[in-house]
């Protein structure tokens, strides 16, 4: 059974979606070069069990260990209208138990391509990490209303744990 979390925002309007939220998933992604060999999403992906999808729904001590894999990708399929939106927030918490920084990465769609936001140091415990998009939304946003983003192990030593991810949107 899937348990569905899915809480609006009071001021402004919009949502919080969560990888276990109705029409929104998160996938494993495997084999795409690491830091030599650039970010690739959609390869090598595999979508997660619904247990796997709870752990990274909650903000508590239950994480996705992708120590298998190089990436997580959220996908956000959001019900705001595409106009209507007018910031995507995401954040998420992350580990890595190796060396090596983790990378954060959206989809823009209008390029079809994958950007970088940041590189972040969370080798000493959990770390939060966040990024607003507050200009030129539309090119975040896919024709399916979808919005895509993802955690990398940059060294593509596969030692990123995920405690959580989640997708705000204001309207």
């Amino acid at each position: 059974m899937i348990k569905v979390i899915q809480t609006f925002a009071a001021a402004g309007g919009g949502g919080t979606y969560y990888a276990n939220s109705a029409n929104c998933t998160a996938h494993k992604v495997s084999g795409f070069g690491g830091g030599t060999g650039g970010f690739n999403g959609f390869a090598g992906a595999t979508e997660l069990n619904a247990t796997d999808k709870g752990y990274i729904s909650t903000d508590d001590n239950n994480s996705y260990d992708n120590s298998a894999d190089n990436a997580l990708r959220w996908d956000i399929k959001i019900t705001e209208a595409e106009g209507d939106v007018t910031a995507i927030a995401l954040e998420a918490k992350v580990e890595n138990t190796g060396r090596y920084p983790t990378d954060w990465y959206i989809w823009k769609d209008s390029t079809s391509a994958w950007e970088k936001l940041e590189s972040v140091d969370c080798t000493g415990g959990k770390t939060t990490i966040s990024h607003t998009v507050s200009a030129n939304i539309a090119n975040y946003i896919d024709s399916s209303s979808k919005i895509y983003f993802a955690t990398v192990d940059a060294a593509d030593t596969g030692t990123t744990k995920n405690y959580y991810g989640k997708c705000d949107i204001t309207t």
